[in-house]
């Protein structure tokens, strides 16, 4: 017996969906949500004339939706939210007259809601938030009566309709567009009804549905340079962490950037789900909001539960020092006096938490130019602070195998864990190397033989040829070589294989502001 449904969902399924499931002719149910599936969708699926509940999000499907899916006109059902479709929405799924439940959210759709979906009547449930919608709300939905009406996050614009109040019956949410707000007499105790809209219905409680009917209350709030908002607002910023306001990923986590109505953060989500970390957050990362200086990211604020936990940064305009100096698309050019400025700052930001937090003496163990952020005058600031011990704690052994983090590491941190100030010290010296070289150490390949940066400056150093490491970038000019020798030479007393050899970070900083004057 062939059964009429098909629920592969949160499977870590990965590859193209299979065409041959357009076969089962029988099938009511298809549920693949939450898996790793790409490429795009099979047009084999609209043979399935039988279905009426279709579950794609959360995966990494690309493209348009297949002109014969038209055929599914037993629709009830169809979710695709989460995955990277293009173009408007489809004419074609006109037809899908027997819909309860539209889910196209964070999808990538452009142009215009179409009107034609006023016209089907048994829709109850529609989410088309996050995504490029343009233009108003097409007057035939005033002939729906919707439970629940998601428009959230798009660039939706005119004067909302009165009818809106009354058609949805239950939950609704058309922030972060440019609705204009009536001023029914029956409404006037609503907020913000005479202004550009904010929140169309009580933003208290978000109601996310899916399959298994599921619904969540989100409370929290963060607060954000005096300045309170709702967990809620924080993900409507990201656009529900969409992959396209995605500024940086890492071994910590994802960080997207986040355009709340008066100022801009950078929130990451930590990719850690284990208990020790979601423990120690508050204890380990909480604490770091004493820390202010001018090199250090500042650290607004944080959100931790069982399984989203997200630490909110300052927002740096000018993304890392690694794209800055290697990726070939980055807009950002470091000329002579920036980079000794950046070489100056990182110093100051390492000197202040090794020597001058009044709290303790913080050793960040993972400095390298993905955790130097720039601002938008290109002022070098240390971020991630705290997270490497926490995450060492967890895995000691996982972290010294990561390619990228292990040829930034001193080498008795890396063999024997040993930690003090002086890791910090190494690993600044080789990133003192890459700024005045304009070349990377981390081009690094597990089982390969590989020419560390590290090892060329330890050669040319032997043969008093450092000078030849300079970014040819770099004007020829007898101070810019002056400077650059000293540095390279500071940077060679950094990574130095005896720690006590190594300077401290007071020295650093009165060596390069000796330069600097």
């Amino acid at each position: 017996m062939i059964s009429c449904r098909s629920n592969l969902g949160q499977n870590l399924l990965t590859g193209k969906i299979p065409p041959s499931l357009g076969r089962l002719s029988s099938l009511r149910i298809l549920s693949l949500l939450e898996n790793g599936l790409s490429g795009t969708l099979p047009p084999e699926l609209g043979k399935l004339s039988n279905l009426e509940e279709l579950w794609l999000p959360s995966n990494n499907l690309r493209g348009d939706l297949p002109k014969d899916y038209e055929n599914l006109k037993n629709l009830t059902i169809f979710g695709i939210g989460g995955n990277y479709l293009s173009g408007p929405i489809p004419t074609f799924i006109a037809k899908w007259v027997n819909l309860y439940a539209l889910i196209l959210r964070n999808c990538s759709i452009t142009g215009s809601i179409p009107p034609y979906i006023g016209s089907w009547n048994q829709l109850a449930y529609l989410d088309l938030s996050f995504n490029d919608l343009t233009g108003g709300i097409p007057n035939t939905f005033k002939k729906l009566f919707l439970y629940e009406l998601y428009l959230t996050g798009n660039m939706l614009n005119g004067t909302l309709p009165d009818w809106i109040y009354i058609n949805v019956r239950d939950k609704g949410d058309l922030a972060y567009n440019e609705f204009i707000f009536p001023e029914p007499e029956a409404h006037k105790n609503l907020p913000n009804n005479n202004s550009r809209i904010n929140l169309t219905f009580p933003e208290e409680i978000m109601r996310e549905y899916c399959p298994a009917g599921q619904k969540k209350s989100q409370l929290t709030t963060v607060n954000l340079r005096g300045k309170s908002y709702t967990l809620k607002q924080v993900k409507v910023a990201t656009r529900n962490f969409s992959p396209r306001n995605v500024i940086g990923t890492g071994r910590f986590g994802t960080v997207y950037k986040a355009e709340l109505p008066d100022q801009t953060v950078a929130v990451k989500m930590l990719s850690s789900q284990s208990k020790h970390v979601i423990d120690q957050i508050g204890t380990e990362v909480y604490a770091l909001t004493t820390l202010k200086h001018e090199n250090i990211v500042e650290f607004l604020d944080g959100y931790s539960k069982k399984d989203l936990n997200l630490l909110i940064y300052e927002y740096m305009e000018k993304g890392s020092l690694e794209r800055a100096l290697f990726d070939a698309n980055s807009s950002t050019r470091l000329d002579w006096p920036t980079r000794v400025r950046i070489c100056h700052g990182i110093a100051k930001g390492l000197k202040y938490l090794h020597e001058d937090n009044p709290s303790r003496k913080i050793v960040h163990r993972n400095i390298k130019p993905s955790n130097i952020l720039l601002d938008g005058n290109l002022n070098a600031k240390v971020s991630d602070l705290g997270l490497a011990k926490l995450y060492d704690e967890e895995n000691p052994y996982k972290f010294i195998q990561e390619k990228g983090t292990v040829v930034y590491m001193a080498p008795e941190y890396a063999m024997r864990k040993a930690i003090t100030e002086k890791v910090d010290v190494f690993s600044f010296g080789i990133v003192l190397l890459e700024i005045i070289s304009g070349q990377t150490n981390a081009k690094y390949e597990a089982n390969q033989e590989t020419e560390f940066l590290l090892d060329t400056a330890i050669v040319l150093h032997s043969k008093g040829r450092l000078s030849e490491l300079v970014d040819k970038q770099m004007p020829n000019e007898h101070v810019v070589m002056k400077q650059a020798k000293i540095i390279l030479e500071l940077a060679m007393r950094c990574v130095d294989q005896s720690p006590t050899l190594r300077p401290t970070m007071s020295e650093v900083v009165s060596e390069l502001e000796r330069i600097s004057n």
